[in-house]
């Protein structure tokens, strides 16, 4: 190994790498887009404008969800064309020393995907599109990296041991599995493997190659922190400081300020070329592991690498002037205090019995807005609050709502968070309704098995009769039954429940839309609040995530710990303007 040759190439080999992402983002943008509409019209002809995890069966029940699903699978494949057997194609030719083409690069992406058009290929395709990104293993597709286990699957798994067990030992063997396919794109594009064939060989090679290949990715990672750091935060400071020698009038705000956005700059461009290095380096050890032959790494004739630094430093002179604006435009920017709302989970989150009215107590004084709350049906017609299908975790009662009459699931009572008994009862919906008035909007979750048109129409009436239709938003992870509520009482605020969708969600029925970390991006959000709907984040957890999100554009936040939020909402608030800036400079550019 020579680090620093090694370390040369790969830099040198970087200007083409942007030329591919722009070539293949364009062929992905528009073929992509193509089918994208063809599955839009798939929806309109069944009169839908999107398919959610609330209706996801229509995709197994008629032939536009069948077209639908097949129009995924193609667009998968056209990523794993582009972006797996693409950078492998380019890395072939850079390991060889043979100069290429965008063009030539992405076909032989293409070609190379159909060695993937066999049962274990599609295996392939489902592991690295989809099962990868939902487990937190391995690498994923650009389209599907976002994708992760939902939180109230997961807290359902985290709470059951033997439920908790078996899930780490389904991530440990998919990660084996991935682990040991770590040369599984290399057979197919390098040699024409077939994808079983390819995956075999890559299960060998690693298993007569592993020390091997474990110290040549110790130092790879190593070599590329180091640079890193050097690109990303040394050459930033040094170019801010020179133009703080320069112009020592602009002020500290705006030399902060331009630190930033050289930094994103940067980093952004680090993260977009990693894929290739690592696909870069993966070849390299394949040809050495199959071929036995000493690396290459070269390119015959001009990297483009002149003109490619000088682009990057004319990109970041512009940034000066943008500087200047932001600093002008400061508190419209980056405004100080926080307008996001907090919604307590399950009533009170994890600081009080949960789904009672001690819990709304709570969610009140910790400085809640609203409450979200689960009510289902009793034997005898009467609604209590309660998350799960039965009383089990809660209150160490194996049955369900609805093999029980209200005077049986009075006699229960709500466990503390940690799972220690108390004296708090289950709760009637008419109790949370009376405990939260004039105190927190209450979010009632139409829950489980009995929440059909029924519950929607007996939770309208009962919290109308006492009063307190309008400090309640009925919300469900049914789409028909809030589509039912939305087009039948025009006095109610609804909202969707979902963790993943497809089509137009602007257009759905209801007020809000509750989603996932992961979906609540700035775009969706802007979209949503064009067409005057509002987005709830849930189940906002981990300090870090309520500081991104209390510092976001949506409207509230679910989450079970309250109390951290309002500190963590304080810590927003007393921040300094440059810290401000940063950290809103740093997740837009991220």
């Amino acid at each position: 190994m020579h680090p620093i040759r090694t370390s040369k190439a790969y830099i040198r080999s970087t200007p083409f790498v942007f030329m591919y992402q722009a070539g293949s983002g364009l062929v992905l943008a528009a073929t992509t887009s193509a089918l994208k509409e063809l599955a839009m019209g798939a929806l309109y002809l069944k009169g839908r404008v999107a398919v959610t995890t609330g209706d996801f069966t229509f995709l197994f029940t008629t032939w536009q969800g069948w077209l639908i699903l097949l129009l995924a699978v193609l667009s998968l494949y056209l990523f794993i064309a582009l972006e797996s057997c693409g950078n492998v194609a380019y890395a072939k030719h850079w390991v060889l020393g043979e100069r290429t083409t965008v063009r030539e690069v992405l076909k032989e992406g293409f070609t190379s995907t159909k060695r993937l058009l066999s049962p274990f290929g599609l295996v392939m395709v489902l592991y690295v599109a989809l099962l990868a990104p939902l487990l937190g293993i391995g690498s994923s597709l650009s389209v599907t990296n976002g994708l992760h286990m939902p939180y109230f699957i997961t807290s359902v798994i985290e709470s059951v041991p033997l439920y908790h067990a078996l899930y780490l030992l389904a991530c440990v063997l998919f990660a084996v599995f991935g682990f040991a396919g770590t040369f599984f794109f290399q057979g197919i594009v390098y040699d024409g493997l077939p994808a079983w064939e390819s995956y075999k060989q890559s299960v060998r090679l690693m298993k007569d190659n592993l020390s091997n290949y474990l110290a040549n990715m110790v130092l790879f990672f190593v070599i590329l922190l180091l640079l890193g750091i050097l690109i990303g935060l040394v050459i930033p400071a040094l170019l801010t400081i020179a133009y703080g020698l320069a112009v020592p009038s602009a002020g500290q705000r705006v030399f902060s300020l331009l630190y930033a956005l050289l930094i994103g700059l940067a980093l952004s461009s680090i993260i977009a070329v990693f894929s290739f290095y690592l696909t870069l380096k993966h070849t390299q050890l394949y040809r050495r592991y199959t071929a036995g032959e000493e690396d290459v790494l070269g390119v015959p004739g001009k990297s483009g690498l002149v003109p490619f630094v000088v682009c990057s430093v004319v990109v970041a002179l512009l940034f000066i002037p943008i500087s200047h604006l932001m600093d002008a435009h400061f508190e419209e920017l980056f405004p100080k205090r926080s307008d996001v709302a907090v919604i307590a989970h399950r009533a009170g989150g994890s600081e009080a019995p949960e789904n009672t009215v001690a819990a709304l107590d709570v969610a009140a004084n910790a400085g809640a807005w609203g409450a979200e709350i689960d009510i289902q049906r009793t034997a005898d017609g009467h609604y209590v609050v309660n998350h799960d299908d039965d009383f089990k975790r809660v209150a160490g009662d194996s049955r369900t709502p609805s093999q029980m009459t209200l005077e049986e699931v009075k006699q229960l009572t709500v466990c503390n968070p940690d799972g220690t008994p108390s004296t708090v009862p289950v709760a009637t919906y008419e109790e949370m309704l009376e405990g939260s008035r004039d105190r927190l909007v209450l979010f009632v979750e139409l829950k489980g098995k009995t929440a059909d048109r029924q519950m929607a129409d007996d939770a309208v009436r009962i919290a109308r009769d006492m009063g307190m239709l309008d400090q309640c938003v009925f919300i469900s992870l049914k789409y028909d039954l809030i589509d039912y509520l939305a087009k039948n009482y025009d006095d109610v605020q609804t909202g969707f429940l979902e963790f993943a969708s497809f089509g137009d969600g602007t257009e759905l029925s209801g007020d809000y839309l509750a989603m996932e970390e992961e979906l609540a991006t700035s775009i969706t959000v802007d979209d949503f609040h064009e067409k005057e709907k509002k987005i709830l984040v849930w189940t906002v957890n981990s300090k870090r995530s309520q500081k991104y999100f209390l510092d976001s554009e949506c409207d509230a936040i679910i989450t079970d710990n309250i109390t951290q939020a309002a500190e963590v909402r304080t810590e927003l608030e007393g921040r300094d303007d440059i810290t401000r800036a940063l950290e809103r400079v740093a997740r837009s550019l991220f």
